[in-house]
C-alpha cells in the first residue's frame, strides 16, 4: 500500500544518505517518495492512504518543530516533562499527533465526508504500540527469512500488539461522538486551506501578505462554485462505491427516490455497509430507503446490507429467491425478521414496483433458467435501467451461461453503461456478451490487489476492443453517473 511504500523509499534515503555521508532533508525526501509512487502508479494519487500518508508526514515536519519552539518559549517544555511517569514519553506522542491531524482533517472530510472529534485521543493510545510493532514486524521478517525457529515466539508477540492496537481503535470509534458527518469538501477548498495556513505562518513577511489576500479570493470563489455539488439535478444517479472486492450501488432519483442494490462484503473486522455505504447515504441527505436489493447471497454483495438495515428504515426488500446457506445470509434473513421486512423475489419480465417513471426492467433470472442451474452466481437478479435514450445495465455476477441466455434479448440488451458483471471475471464478460451490450461507459467494481486478480487482463482488452470508456474502483474509488434521459456524465461526487 501507498503509506508501506512512502516509509520504504523514506527510509532508503535515509540509510544512503549516512551511507554515502550526504547531508539528508527531510522535504526533498518526502517528494522524492511521492514522484517514485506516482511514476510507477499514478492511479495512487486518489487513494485515501497516500494522501492521508503524506499529508500526515508533511504536517508533521511543518508544525512540529514550530510548536515546539513556541512551547519552548514559554517553558510549558519543562513543565510537561516533570509529569511524573508518562510526563517525558507522552509529550512527544501528543505533539506529534496534534501535528498530524492539523493534516489529515481536510483530507478525512474529502474522503469520508466526516472529521474525528477523538481523532487524538485514539492516535495518542495506538502511537506507543506502533513503535513497538513497526520495529518487531522488521526483526521478525529478517529472523524469519534468515530460518531462525525463535522468530515465531516474537511474531507472536507482534500479533498480540497489533490485536491490541485494533482493539483500542475500534474502542474510541465506538463512541458516539468519536466523529462528526461534514458537508463534502472538495480539493480545491482543501488546497486553499493550505495555502491559507501557509500564508498566515509567515504572515509578518511582505509576500506573505499579498499571497494570503490571493488566497482568500481563491477559497472564497471554490466554496461559491462548489456549494451545490450533493444537490440532484439529473433525471438519475448512479453511484458505484468502492467498497474493496464486491458490489454496492446507490441510485438517487430526480423525485426523490432512492435505491440499494447490493452491500459489499462484512467480515469480522471490516463491514463496507458501515463503513462506506452508511457514510455515503448520510452525505446524500438519504434518511430513508426505498427499495433494497440483494441481487444474490455472496458475502461481498450482500453482507454490508445487513448494518444498513440496522441503522436506515426500509420500504421494500427484492431477492432472487435463492436462499443462501451462509452464516451471512442466515444474519441477513435474522434482520429483516426483526424489521418485519418480507423478502420480495424478482423474476424477468417484470418491472421493479414503483419505478415505472424510470422503469428499471429484470431480464434475468426466470424459473426455466433457475432449473438448469450450475453456479450461484448465474441466478444473480440481472437489472437494465431504461431512460428515454440512455440504458444501464447491471448484471450482478452472472457468468457465461447466464450471459448467452441474454443474447435472446437482442438490441434490447444494448446498454450506454455497463456494471462488468463479475468484477471483471474472466469466467465471465464473454466476447459475445460485451458484444451485444456495446457499451460506452463500462464500470468495473474490484477491490485493490485483491486475491482474484480482477479484473482480468483479458477482459480489459475486450473492453478496449469496444472502444469503451472503462472506470474501476480499484483505481479511481467510486464512480458517479448522472443522465438526463438523453446524455450521460460523469460526475465528480462521492469519492
Amino acid at each position: 500500500r501507498p503509506p508501506v511504500l512512502r516509509a520504504s523509499i523514506m527510509a532508503l534515503i535515509l540509510g544512503g544518505s549516512y551511507l554515502f555521508q550526504r547531508r539528508w532533508d527531510p522535504w526533498n525526501t518526502l517528494a522524492a517518495a511521492a514522484f517514485i509512487i506516482l511514476l510507477i502508479r499514478p492511479g495512487d494519487l486518489s487513494d485515501a492512504g497516500f494522501q492521508l500518508s503524506f499529508a500526515a508526514v508533511a504536517s508533521i515536519m511543518f508544525f512540529y518543530p514550530a510548536f515546539h519552539w513556541l512551547l519552548m518559549q514559554y517553558r510549558i517544555v519543562h513543565l510537561w516533562r516533570r509529569i511524573p511517569l508518562l510526563g517525558h514519553a507522552s509529550y512527544g506522542i501528543l505533539l506529534v499527533t496534534i501535528s498530524a491531524q492539523i493534516g489529515i482533517l481536510p483530507i478525512v472530510a474529502a474522503q469520508f465526508g466526516r472529521i474525528p472529534t477523538l481523532g487524538i485521543l485514539a492516535t495518542s493510545l495506538g502511537a506507543p504500540l506502533i513503535i513497538l510493532i513497526v520495529p518487531f514486524s522488521l526483526i521478525a521478517v529478517i529472523l524469519g527469512a534468515i530460518g531462525i525457529p525463535q522468530t515465531q515466539w516474537l511474531a507472536v508477540s507482534v500479533d498480540q500488539l497489533v490485536l491490541l492496537f485494533q482493539y483500542l481503535t475500534h474502542l474510541v470509534s465506538s463512541i458516539s461522538f468519536s466523529s462528526l458527518q461534514v458537508s463534502s469538501v472538495s480539493y480545491v477548498v482543501i488546497a486553499g486551506l493550505f495555502l491559507l495556513g501557509y500564508m498566515l505562518w509567515h504572515f509578518k513577511q511582505h509576500w506573505a501578505r499579498w499571497g494570503m489576500a490571493v488566497s482568500v479570493v481563491l477559497l472564497m470563489n471554490a466554496v461559491v462554485w462548489s456549494g451545490n455539488e450533493s444537490e440532484l439535478n439529473a433525471t438519475l444517479e448512479i453511484t458505484v462505491l468502492d467498497v474493496g472486492q464486491g458490489t454496492s450501488v446507490v441510485i438517487r432519483f430526480a423525485d426523490g427516490r432512492s435505491l440499494l442494490i447490493d452491500g459489499g462484503p462484512a467480515r469480522e473486522d471490516w463491514d463496507a455497509g458501515e463503513r462506506i455505504v452508511i457514510p455515503c447515504l448520510e452525505y446524500y441527505g438519504i434518511d430513508t430507503l426505498d427499495a433494497v436489493i440483494a441481487t444474490h447471497d455472496d458475502n461481498d454483495h450482500v453482507g454490508g446490507l445487513i448494518s444498513v438495515i440496522e441503522r436506515f428504515p426500509v420500504r421494500n426488500v427484492y431477492w432472487n429467491g435463492i436462499r443462501g446457506d451462509t452464516e451471512t445470509f442466515k444474519r441477513f434473513e435474522d434482520v429483516l425478521e426483526r424489521h418485519r421486512l418480507p423478502l420480495t423475489t424478482l423474476r424477468s419480465g417484470q418491472v421493479l414496483p414503483g419505478y415505472e417513471n424510470v422503469p428499471i426492467w429484470i431480464l434475468s433470472p426466470d424459473d426455466e433458467m433457475l432449473n438448469n442451474l450450475i453456479s450461484g452466481n448465474d441466478a444473480s437478479l440481472v437489472m437494465q435501467i431504461r431512460t428515454n435514450q440512455v440504458n444501464i445495465l447491471l448484471p450482478g455476477d452472472i457468468e457465461s451461461l447466464t450471459e448467452s441466455q441474454l443474447l435472446r434479448y437482442g438490441d434490447l440488451l444494448k446498454s450506454d453503461v455497463l456494471l462488468v458483471p463479475h468484477h471483471g471475471s474472466a469466467s465471465s464478460n464473454s466476447p459475445a456478451f460485451l458484444k451485444a451490450v456495446s457499451p460506452q461507459y463500462a464500470v468495473i467494481s474490484a477491490g485493490r490487489r485483491n486475491p482474484h486478480g480482477h479484473p482480468s487482463p483479458e477482459v480489459l482488452t475486450r473492453l478496449e476492443s469496444l472502444d469503451c470508456r472503462v472506470e474501476r474502483t480499484d483505481v479511481g474509488g467510486a464512480v458517479v453517473l448522472r443522465t438526463d434521459g438523453y446524455r450521460f456524465w460523469k460526475y465528480d461526487g462521492w469519492r
